[in-house]
């Protein structure tokens, strides 16, 4: 398995977690769905040490490939807070349920959308790079 397929696994799960965990937290899911929450949390928690054993395994390059990848994932992951803080100040607006979602919308998406033009400066002005590992790799 490569290391950015690993990282990528380990991400999703994780917040597969989070997500379902906050769901449980909040009371929209109910405890029928703890067997379900502790398989994830289980799934998340071996994809994170096979992503900790492709890293260890001696791969070059690691470090400035991860860099972008945390980014990425640090900048996707904080979207949902953007919402929950816009969230009070949205709701004190004079306008309907839908328009303050589709204000919520245009929250998310410029957050997003200004978050990816971010990394793609500081990717233009040489910040950071993001390095592919070459192909001539095994995969494990």
């Amino acid at each position: 398995m490569r290391l950015r397929n690993a990282f990528w696994m380990s991400v999703c799960t994780f917040t597969i977690y989070m997500l379902l965990s906050f769901l449980r937290f909040f009371n929209v899911l109910g405890s029928e769905y703890d067997l379900l929450i502790r398989w994830v949390s289980a799934i998340s928690l071996i994809s994170l040490g096979v992503f900790v054993g492709v890293l260890i395994s001696g791969m070059t390059k690691v470090r400035k490939m991860l860099i972008g990848q945390f980014l990425v994932a640090v900048g996707f992951i904080s979207a949902p807070f953007v919402v929950f803080l816009s969230i009070p100040l949205i709701n004190t607006l004079p306008f309907t349920a839908v328009i303050k979602g589709l204000i919520l919308w245009a929250l998310t998406s410029g957050y997003l959308g200004g978050y990816m033009a971010f990394l793609f400066w500081l990717k233009r002005k040489g910040i950071f790079k993001v390095e592919e590992i070459d192909s001539t790799e095994t995969e494990t």
